[in-house]
């Protein structure tokens, strides 16, 4: 298995960004999806520089980029497999609705 990091920045200050689960999710497709986040402080995790390191470092492939965080001006978010658990041979999500996890949004 291979594991590549990469290095926080010191500005935005995000405590939190070392779970970049809840912001983002690979799939065997070439999609990315970026979630939108409770927590305005987490938001911040999203980075595009992130994405364009695996893709032109490390071999992924991104067809797509599927971004979900325009819900967060609405209020409802889906904090990516922080909230969901992916069966990813089956194609199903579990989750249990709470105000990180909204119906509305793992529907789109």
């Amino acid at each position: 298995m291979n594991v590549h990091t990469i290095d926080d920045t010191p500005e935005p200050h995000t405590p939190d960004s070392l779970f970049p689960n809840n912001w983002v999710s690979f799939h065997t497709d070439g999609s990315v999806v970026l979630y939108p986040m409770l927590a305005p402080n987490r938001r911040a995790e999203r980075r595009n520089d992130v994405l364009e390191a695996l893709s032109a470092s490390h071999g992924f492939r991104i067809a797509r980029v599927i971004d979900l965080t325009a819900h967060e001006s609405r209020g409802k978010f889906l904090e990516g497999t922080g909230s969901l658990v992916l069966d990813r041979v089956h194609r199903v999500a579990y989750a249990c609705i709470s105000p990180r996890t909204d119906l509305d949004v793992l529907g789109d």
